[in-house]
């Protein structure tokens, strides 16, 4: 899994589970340690185990120090005594949310992203997951978008989350929100437009034919590992969608940096306007229209008619992936 997601640690908090905790705490210090001593700078992102969608909670460090005093481990590495939240200091609401939450995702951060007019970005993906009687099926949806961020890159001040976060909910707060893009969005034309603008040395049609193909091979490989636990439901029919969020970094190699049980789906630009309803359409047919089909052709109405034949003439731009055990 390390061609798919960065190097991520789940650490919880001390007390809930005190063998697993203990045991990714050390694989943590053991791994931060021996990145220190490279060329690697030691920066991480932090996330809340739970509740930490559209940017809540989550905060961008330097050094092993650093991390286990946002989650309130320091010296001890298990005493939240330590926490400057225990100790009456000032803390930042990420901070303090950090320090609340059960456990902690603590991810190796992308330092040398690729960028857009000097600012970082990140990759929407949707993925569709239908379960039928215990058969699982994934999809893929062939359009996603560019998400931007409002201020120009750089890793002198990890705190500035309009630089670090690409997440709307925190984007849209800044002055400069939809000064360079609409909405902060980009569709992937748009995108290679950028890229030839500002990488003329990249490969030709690099989003279509290098980092879209490897985002649908990532994809598929997460769904893979998952499969056993996401068939296991006591619903006997039921879908989900996800969203699925890439990091690309400067050699076009990109990265799964979290997947949401619970996306956004907010009309932020017009290219939002047109995909999403579009999207939706293709989900419930997916997922809906098999198990309720229309009255007979004798017995429908002009309008029932009319409507089967609308549907039928839609496009259904959800590629389903193969999550058999086949080589990739």
């Amino acid at each position: 899994m390390s061609t798919v997601v960065p190097r991520t640690f789940f650490i919880q908090r001390p007390g809930s589970c005190a063998d697993e905790n203990n045991s990714e705490l050390s694989e943590f210090l053991e791994y931060s340690e021996n990145m220190s001593s490279g060329d690697h700078s030691g920066i991480w992102i932090l996330k809340p185990s739970s509740c930490s969608n559209r940017g809540c909670g989550i905060v961008v460090v330097r050094g092993t120090q650093k991390v286990l005093e946002c989650i309130g481990m320091s010296n001890s590495h298990n005493q939240e005594e330590d926490s400057p939240v225990s100790a009456g200091k000032e803390i930042d609401p990420s901070r303090r949310r950090l320090q609340r939450s059960r456990g902690w995702i603590v991810q190796e951060y992308m330092e040398r992203p690729l960028l857009i007019s000097g600012r970082k970005f990140d990759v929407r993906c949707f993925v569709l997951l239908v379960l039928r009687d215990g058969d699982l099926r994934a999809y893929l949806y062939e359009e996603g978008y560019v998400r931007t961020s409002c201020r120009r890159y750089n890793l002198k001040d990890l705190s500035d989350r309009e630089t670090h976060l690409t997440n709307d909910a925190v984007q849209k707060k800044s002055a400069a929100y939809g000064k360079h893009e609409n909405g902060n969005k980009l569709n992937y034309e748009e995108w290679q437009t950028v890229i030839d603008r500002d990488y003329p040395d990249a490969p030709p049609g690099v989003v279509h034919n290098v980092i879209l193909p490897q985002i649908l091979r990532q994809t598929t490989i997460s769904i893979r590992a998952t499969r056993d636990r996401l068939s296991q439901s006591d619903i006997r029919k039921s879908f989900e969608l996800l969203g699925y969020d890439y990091m690309v970094d400067s050699e076009y190699r990109s990265t799964l940096i979290e997947v949401n049980s619970n996306p956004c789906l907010e009309f932020s630009c017009p290219m939002l306007e047109r995909l999403l309803p579009e999207m939706m359409e293709n989900v419930f047919q997916i997922a809906v229209d098999g198990l309720l089909p229309p009255p007979a052709e004798k017995m429908r109405t002009k309008l029932a008619q009319s409507t089967v034949d609308s549907i039928a003439q839609q496009q259904n731009r959800f590629q389903e992936l193969d999550i058999s055990d086949a080589i990739l």
